[in-house]
């Protein structure tokens, strides 16, 4: 069995520079040839192992190309030899898929304007008690509408070789034509302070991108470079995979003022609840929100909407702790998940049985990311058995007011697609989580939908947003070059 000091002794034999030439090279090469099983968390890794463990030296030796393949070999043996991945018994097999969907469904995320739309709204639009535009300012020294701006840009040039005609390819560096066009839409300051925010120069650069200390662990932790997708390589700005800066453009601002800004997850919550009561007014879907709610039924626990008659909804705005996302042990997720989305069904439990006890509801719980807890009945079996009934025995509350195979945790992605396919006039919010549910509790695996967005995606397709509060607002960001405004 591969230990991780055999692979760490193998990286400390040869200088930096070559080990990060090679892994570049091999992940544009990955993208040239648009190669998508090739396991490329494993060369972010590498990446990120070499610059801890080494340094470019005379004693060192570059890293010979059968030498690095070598190294992936080893490091390939190594995640596989991670206990929790194996088929021994069905619940086995869930964890499994949980765990490789916490590794990799990040990397296969794909930009769409919506996700500027959303944040803009989220960011500049709703508020609450506290300013988080003025926060992020005072953090980064760079607004919060310039850093998408920025980022929107800085995408556009990613992507060339897809919108244009002469079939320009990004080879993960940046062209002159970029910083030519940056510094003249914004100036020089701008680029120093936005390329500084977000690139690697050194081994402190990455201290605390990775949660989980353990090295074999951090193989399923993939979504490290959200924070910093540039290197800063040979004085050259690379972007190791295009992949990772659709997860800084989707979640760099939520993560970077979660980890820096004390007030910002409460305030972010207000108003992510605020932007789920959007989609409900659009649609003029009959719904009771808390404060209604509280006050109708004099509930002390109560969840955030009360929608068609039978639906609680509950907004969470928050996202699975590594720990939980790749060991997926019960003892782990009780504690991380306890205040989220345990209360969020304590919650929606106490709320249905004060309106009527005799009636079975629905319930959905909305998060900000996808934390793959799979549907109501895949969470009851994995951890949420043993503190909910905990919960209706202290409490007098009969699970069947809603039962684990009613709830239903999704997105805040996939509430837009829902609330875009009840405007459709496609599908009502309850025809699409009974689908969902019987979906889910198919025998075969082979048929088991997981998560919600296969759902939508294979069921509710939608070809364009079309809803007032997310229609256009990315053109809102101006990128436009000076002088080519009208």
């Amino acid at each position: 069995m591969v230990d991780f000091d055999l692979i760490k002794g193998r990286i400390q034999k040869h200088k930096l520079s070559s080990i990060v030439h090679h892994s570049l090279e091999l992940l544009k090469e990955i993208e040239r040839t648009d190669e998508k099983n090739y396991p490329i968390w494993n060369i972010l890794n590498l990446l990120k192992w070499a610059y801890i463990h080494t340094y470019d030296s005379i004693i060192r030796k570059p890293i010979k190309p059968h030498e690095f393949n070598q190294l992936l070999l080893l490091i390939q043996d190594f995640e596989g030899s991670y206990p929790r991945i194996n088929f021994k018994a069905h619940r086995q097999i869930g964890q499994f898929l949980k765990i490789i969907g916490y590794q990799q469904f990040a990397l296969q995320d794909k930009f769409h304007n919506v996700i500027l739309s959303r944040q803009i709204v989220i960011y500049l639009q709703l508020s609450s008690k506290f300013d988080i535009e003025k926060e992020f300012e005072r953090l980064t020294a760079i607004g919060l509408k310039a850093f998408l701006e920025y980022s929107y840009c800085t995408w556009l040039f990613i992507e060339l070789n897809r919108l244009s005609e002469n079939k320009y390819y990004h080879h993960g560096d940046f062209v002159i034509d970029y910083f030519d066009f940056f510094k003249s839409k914004w100036g020089n300051d701008e680029l120093s302070k936005y390329l500084d925010l977000l690139s690697i120069k050194g081994q402190g650069d990455f201290k605390g991108l990775q949660k989980l200390h353990n090295e074999s662990l951090q193989l399923y932790e993939t979504n490290f470079f959200t924070l910093k997708p540039f290197i800063l390589f040979r004085n050259e700005y690379r972007i190791p995979h295009r992949s990772i800066f659709v997860q800084t453009i989707k979640h760099f601002i939520y993560n970077y003022l979660k980890e820096n800004s004390e007030m910002f997850p409460e305030e972010f919550g207000k108003r992510v609840e605020k932007y789920v009561g959007l989609g409900l007014v659009e649609n003029k879907i009959p719904c009771l929100n808390e404060g209604i709610l509280k006050s109708r039924y004099q509930l002390s626990k109560v969840c955030d909407y009360l929608i068609e008659e039978d639906i609680l909804v509950e907004v969470k705005a928050v996202e699975m702790h590594p720990r939980s996302g790749v060991t997926r042990e019960r003892d782990i997720l009780v504690k991380d998940l306890n205040t989220s989305i345990i209360k969020a069904y304590t919650q929606l439990l106490s709320t249905a049985s004060n309106i009527d006890p005799d009636r079975e509801h629905f319930g959905i719980v909305i998060t900000y990311k996808e934390m793959l807890l799979g549907f109501g009945s895949d969470a009851w079996e994995e951890f949420l058995q043993p503190p909910i009934e905990n919960f209706c025995l202290q409490n007098g509350v009969n699970i069947s007011v809603l039962p684990p195979q009613n709830l239903f945790f999704i997105t805040i992605e996939d509430w837009d697609k829902m609330m875009q396919n009840v405007k459709n006039k496609k599908a009502s919010v309850k025809e699409i989580l009974l689908k969902a549910k019987r979906l889910n509790q198919v025998s075969n695996m082979a048929e088991k939908v997981v998560i919600m967005e296969q759902v939508l995606n294979n069921h509710f397709r939608i070809k364009r947003y079309t809803l007032d509060y997310l229609k256009d607002i990315h053109l809102q960001l101006d990128i436009i070059p000076h002088g080519q405004d009208s």
